[in-house]
């Protein structure tokens, strides 16, 4: 955060610049940003300890792939996100469903990853 509270981007550091005239993200640029949005929809780093008796480190798009298919969605995503709102309102659960698929494509293998205009 800056002085003003302005939010700050980092470790973009597989990223790199679009060459003059292209208007299509690359396949790393698409990959930051997913793990960007894992890590901001679960508020873990991409590297964690699960906790519990077994305290064992996992990717966050491991641990989140497979929990979509077998944990209630509020606990993948992080509670600052959710709130009590989550229980009750059933379009916020589909679209943060998708958030998380979106992510998870952007961090899939490169030939399966979406492309990404950077439009005007």
């Amino acid at each position: 955060m800056s002085e003003d509270n302005a939010a700050k981007l980092s470790d973009f550091s597989v990223s790199i610049p679009a060459p003059e005239g292209k208007e299509v993200a690359e396949s790393t640029d698409v990959y930051t940003f997913g793990m960007l949005f894992l890590e901001v929809l679960t508020g873990k780093r991409f590297v964690f300890e699960t906790g519990g008796d077994s305290d064992v480190e996992i990717h966050i798009r491991d641990w989140v792939s497979k929990g979509l298919g077998h944990k209630c969605i509020s606990e993948i995503l992080d509670p600052a996100i959710t709130g009590v709102r989550l229980t009750v309102n059933e379009e916020l659960k589909q679209q943060l469903r998708a958030s998380i698929k979106l992510a998870l494509r952007c961090t899939a293998a490169e030939d399966h990853r979406p492309t990404m205009d950077y439009g005007e």
